[in-house]
């Protein structure tokens, strides 16, 4: 397993010379609006299953499918930079 990379790289993207937040600042603001999403779509998902026994099943489904593929989406960014 490769070691990650060392913090003064983390510094060169965070670094600017206006007052716009850092890449890691804007970074964890989008995942963070990205949990609010996942959670008001997969809901919103269980309603074909509202009141039934299904409906839990229905969203822990398809919040393990975006998870998935939002983990996928964060390791290949980690790739990129």
């Amino acid at each position: 397993r490769e070691s990650p990379r060392p913090l003064p790289v983390r510094h060169e993207l965070d670094r600017s010379s206006d007052n716009r937040p850092g890449y890691f600042d804007t970074l964890l603001a989008a995942q963070r609006a990205w949990l609010t999403y996942r959670d008001k779509h997969c809901a919103s998902e269980g309603y074909t299953m509202r009141g039934g026994s299904a409906e839990p099943m229905m969203i822990s489904g398809c919040m393990a499918t975006l998870t998935e593929q939002r983990t996928k989406d964060l390791k290949d960014l980690i790739e990129e930079y």
